[in-house]
Parts: structure tokens; sequence; C-alpha cells
């Protein structure tokens, strides 16, 4: 069996019930309450390269799974793209 992006199907899967079948709308929304991502920024918290951090944690059915924190590549010049960065990064990871 090949293996299937999680994220990406639950969005087709999204997209499929918001726009042509409305009778799988709770199959889809307890699917998509199983995985669970947040993420956080600190902005330039080092102040000599002025670069920010990025923390996300994944919880599948309320059990941390994979959490992690690290110095974002970029130097960003806003805390919105900072968390902007902060989650495509656990975006990612995701998949």
């Amino acid at each position: 069996m090949r293996r299937i992006p999680y994220a990406s199907t639950i969005g087709s899967l999204m997209y499929v019930m918001l726009y042509t079948r409305l009778d799988i709308c709770y199959a889809v929304g307890i699917v998509n309450l199983i995985l669970t991502k947040y993420t956080d920024s600190d902005f330039q918290i080092d102040k000599d390269s002025r670069k920010s951090m990025s923390e996300s944690a994944f919880t599948l059915n309320g059990r941390a799974m994979i959490w992690r924190s690290i110095k974002q590549e970029c130097i960003v010049d806003s805390t919105m793209e900072a968390e902007y960065v902060a989650d495509c990064e656990a975006s990612k990871e995701a998949v």
C-alpha cells in the first residue's frame, strides 16, 4: 500500500464535502479532529543573528506525537511573518 499524505487527503475530502457531497460532513469532520497541529514562534529571539524560533507540536487522539523547537533559517521582519514561517515549517513536517 502506498503512502498517502494525510493533510492533502483531508483537504481534498473537505473540498468534496463542502461543494459536492454534504452527506460526508460528519465523517470528514471526525477524521479532521484526530490530528491536530499547534505552532508558535518567538520573533528575533537571537539578537545577534536576528533569527526567530519556531515551535510546533502534533497530537493524534490527544497524545503528542511530534514536537520540535528550531531556529528559523531566514530572517523575518515582523511577528506575523515569523508565525507564517513557523506554520509553513510545521505543515511540511506533517506531510
